[in-house]
């Protein structure tokens, strides 16, 4: 089974989780907060499948190698993991929405907001 699985955090807050996944053959976007589901929103398989794709077609190793050195205290947190029951990718990321472009983060930022777009969450890394 594919599945995406974001979850997003803020300095000193609970973490926000995004799941978008496949059961029965009905694909859904699943998101909660401090481990309670607030929303779950049914998506169409070719939107599952465009977001699985582009995640998948990101070069992560530019995106490694131009986050190398970005990290802090403050700020946020996101991480990203994507990938079937035995192979999956995780990939995690400081402040995604500070220096976007410098850092190759503008497709996967573009991405995450369409997803939660979706949810009808407006200024989700704000």
């Amino acid at each position: 089974m594919k599945s995406i699985y974001i979850e997003y955090e803020k300095s000193f807050s609970r973490p926000n989780i995004i799941i978008l996944s496949c059961f029965n053959n009905k694909y859904s976007i699943t998101y909660i907060i401090a481990n309670e589901i607030v929303d779950v929103v049914e998506i169409k398989k070719e939107i599952f499948d465009e977001i699985y794709s582009k995640i998948l077609n990101l070069n992560f190793k530019e995106i490694v190698i131009a986050n190398k050195n970005y990290c802090g205290l403050d700020g946020s947190r996101l991480k990203l993991t994507i990938g079937g029951d035995e192979d999956t990718l995780t990939i995690n990321i400081w402040s995604i929405n500070h220096n976007t472009k410098e850092r190759n983060l503008e497709d996967l930022y573009n991405i995450i907001t369409k997803i939660t777009s979706i949810l009808g969450l407006k200024d989700f890394f704000n």
